[in-house]
């Protein structure tokens, strides 16, 4: 009777190639552990757009809303109303115009700071007066 490990058995023994597989699990779930946590950034990363584009929307609708209800008040008016109501909504007024009795704004919201190298994401929204005639003389 040989003792135990001794001879030819393979359970273990030193040089049979097991040694290179130690560890193995460690690294595979380190690899799915970093899958994960990128999903994760990316899923981070893309609601930040989106929300920064709503953003940037509600903040171009309410600025034309806003102008357009002081439509009578002449353009300069307008747009001062527009950019208020832009800044209320954590929004840029970028432009505003106003063109045969239209409101036309353009607004910017800026991504969280670790994306603002990807610079500001911008909306448009028009609006005119309800009721209101359409304006002949261009301006």
């Amino acid at each position: 009777m040989e003792p135990r490990g001794a001879g030819s058995s393979r359970c273990g023994a030193v040089g049979d190639g097991r040694d290179l597989e130690r560890g193995g699990v460690s690294v595979v779930l380190l690899a799915v552990g970093l899958a994960i946590m990128m999903v994760g950034l990316t899923a981070v990363t893309v609601g930040s757009v989106i929300h920064a584009r709503h953003r940037a929307q509600v903040g171009a609708d309410a600025a034309a809303l806003a102008g357009a209800m002081r439509m009578a008040e002449g353009a300069p008016a307008v747009c001062d109303r527009a950019s208020e109501l832009a800044e209320a909504n954590s929004t840029s007024l970028s432009g505003c115009a106003v063109h045969k009795g239209v409101v036309v704004v353009r607004t910017e919201a800026w991504l969280p700071k670790p994306l603002h190298r990807w610079g500001p994401i911008a909306a448009a929204a028009a609006a005119e007066p309800m009721g209101a005639a359409p304006d002949t003389d261009g301006g």
